[in-house]
């Protein structure tokens, strides 16, 4: 049985991240290390949950 997955990155909103009483950081998403990251990590867990047989 074939099995397409179709999986859609929108980006996130920038995180606020408070370092201190008075300082704020402010976190902007990396889309594209985020996306391949996350790419590469379900291909494995992909063929490990649905090893194809040919």
């Amino acid at each position: 049985m074939s099995r397409t997955v179709l999986i859609r990155f929108v980006p996130s909103a920038s995180l606020k991240v408070k370092t201190g009483k008075a300082t704020t950081h402010v976190r902007e998403w990396d889309g594209e290390k985020m996306a391949t990251f996350l790419q590469e990590g379900l291909e494995i867990w992909a063929g490990d949950k649905y090893p194809t047989s040919r």
